[in-house]
């Protein structure tokens, strides 16, 4: 049986606001009659909503009386939709002309929307009416252009988007994207073979769906799915906004994900078209890896990158050559990024030394043989740095079933032994299972077949 590994690395940043909103300013839920609004773009969804006879229109949710703080001066909201394949952007918009560009016509739970208000301003906004069965099911598209589905997330329960969504729609995805984080699959060799895994970047808070929120997804097939009720969020360290380095938010960003190459890591990263700031992040001093949210939407030019340490250390070249990954061919190209590319995200490494094509990863990892498990299996799993450990078993469900291994653990490669018990030692019954290692902020999983 050949078995997927799916390996997760977490880089953990913050997002910057030009204006210095607040660290706790995040589409979060207040209460279930209540959203947050962020100052400026939201991404959201309206899990609660007046559905009789239809579904809202817009005008009637955004009503100024539903909506707190000062009555907003002007109003966009946006919505994709994917129609024989194809993304299909609808808005609706409101000046002192009153309502304007009127095609999109009702608010929805099951879908995602960006809304900007003016003026800028941290507000809530009332959510009247029933939320959306638990049950109900998620449409995903493909499609000839890679199109984005812009899906809404209706439980109450927050969780980790690995646990969310189930197995075999993770084997067809290649985005998860959220507001504050995203999450792309890409592909390694471990051991002699080529297997898929996710690196998750995150802006601020942890990798989770939270009621309310809206979750972009790209598939490589059509899919149905209910989103699944188990599993916990993962802790994650928090950074501060940037000092040093300012730019403005837009409505959508590139991921560059950045490796870096120094015994002293810089305090902030800073990506620049020209003169101009188009994201950046702090950097942790154990980090290895960091991710620069880009606003590039409308600009053109070469991306370049510049290293914040302090005032002593300040005014160093900007970084204008650099490895890029290539997506095609899985190898390390030296160059630098031009925004006519228009990727969704980058793989970049500092490195000076870098290979151009590697067959090492750093990343943590899980498999295990014999495989079905007739008596008993040895599992295997490697961890690249000291970190708090966790490998639990799941059933398809996402029901947690035994937990194998829980503690402190050193950077190494281990072997244990499991013979297919739950955790009160009784067989489990013939079946699919999945063995997911959690290792700090990093994440893997294999399935494995019980045959008895």
């Amino acid at each position: 049986m050949k078995t997927k590994i799916y390996i997760l690395s977490i880089i953990i940043f913050s997002l910057l606001r030009i204006n210095c909103i607040s660290q706790n300013d995040s589409n979060k839920i207040i209460a279930p009659d209540k959203l947050y609004l962020r100052s400026g773009w939201t991404w959201l969804s309206f899990p609660r909503l007046e559905r009789t006879p239809n579904n809202p229109t817009p005008q009637t949710v955004l009503a100024q009386d539903r909506i707190s703080g000062t009555d907003y001066t002007s109003l966009e909201m946006q919505q994709n939709k994917i129609v024989n394949g194809e993304p299909v952007m609808t808005y609706v918009t409101w000046n002192y002309s009153g309502w304007q560009n009127n095609d999109l016509t009702e608010v929805d739970s099951k879908f995602g929307y960006k809304l900007y208000l003016e003026p800028t301003e941290n507000r809530t906004i009332d959510m009247l009416g029933t939320v959306l069965d638990p049950s109900t099911t998620v449409d995903i598209y493909q499609g000839s252009n890679d199109p984005e589905n812009w899906e809404g997330y209706w439980l109450y329960e927050s969780q980790w988007p690995f646990d969310a969504i189930p197995d075999n729609v993770l084997d067809e995805l290649t985005v998860i994207k959220e507001q504050d984080w995203c999450c792309v699959k890409e592909w390694h060799y471990i051991e002699g073979n080529l297997v898929p895994y996710w690196i998750c970047a995150v802006h601020k808070g942890d990798v989770s769906f939270d009621y309310g929120d809206m979750v972009i997804l790209k598939t490589n097939s059509d899919l149905s799915f209910q989103w699944q009720r188990y599993g916990n969020t993962p802790s994650s360290e928090e950074k501060s906004a940037t000092e040093y380095f300012q730019f403005n938010e837009q409505s959508n960003y590139t991921s560059f994900f950045i490796e870096l190459d120094t015994n002293s890591n810089p305090q902030e990263i800073g990506a620049f078209i020209g003169d101009s700031c188009v994201g950046a992040s702090t950097v942790l001093t154990n980090d290895t890896n960091v991710l620069i949210p880009g606003y590039i939407e409308g600009m053109s030019g070469d991306v370049t990158f510049e290293e914040y340490y302090d005032s002593l250390k300040s005014g160093k070249p900007k970084i204008k050559e650099y490895f890029v990954n290539n997506i095609k061919t899985r190898t390390w190209e030296k160059r630098i990024i031009n925004t006519g590319e228009k990727q969704d995200y980058y793989l970049i490494s500092f490195k000076t030394g870098k290979i151009t094509n590697e067959t090492e990863s750093n990343s943590v990892s899980i498999n295990c043989a014999p495989n079905p498990l007739k008596n008993e299996v040895t599992i295997k799993f490697t961890v690249h740095k000291e970190c708090m450990l966790q490998i639990v078993v799941y059933d398809l469900y996402g029901k947690s079933l035994n937990i194998l291994q829980q503690g402190d653990s050193k950077a190494g490669t281990y072997n244990i032994n499991w013979a297919g018990t739950d955790g009160n030692g009784k067989p489990l019954p013939n079946g699919v299972y999945i063995l997911k290692l959690r290792a700090g902020t990093e994440y893997a999983q294999t399935k494995v077949v019980i045959v008895k």
